[in-house]
């Protein structure tokens, strides 16, 4: 009589079942993953347009004579107000511009 080994192991075709499977997987993965950095670099710049209306507020308040309306505040007039020092740099533009109106501050983003 033959003895019959038993085979331990996956098929190939098993193998490239698993392979498909992570493949898809993977590609539905990636888009969401990538969206995700995004809101976050939104998130940060935001984060800092807030800090930035308070520091320009104080500032405003604090300075006598009052900066007039149009007024561009520069690093060096409110980067000491800053708890740091140092004046953020946006994760979603190239530098963030703070402006004197006739309501406060308002902070943009310049690209």
């Amino acid at each position: 009589m033959k003895k019959v080994k038993s085979k331990k192991g996956f098929t190939l075709i098993e193998l490239v079942v698993v392979i498909g499977i992570i493949a898809v997987l993977t590609a539905i993965a990636l888009p969401v993953f990538g969206g995700m950095s995004d809101r976050a670099n939104v998130g940060y710049d935001n984060a800092n347009i807030t800090t930035l209306k308070t520091v320009g507020a104080v500032y405003v308040q604090t300075k006598s004579p009052t900066p007039a309306v149009g007024t561009v505040l520069t690093v060096a007039e409110i980067g000491p107000y800053l708890a740091s020092g140092v004046f953020p740099v946006p994760k979603t533009g190239v530098a963030y511009v703070v402006t004197v109106t006739a309501s406060g501050v308002d902070v943009t983003i310049s690209h």
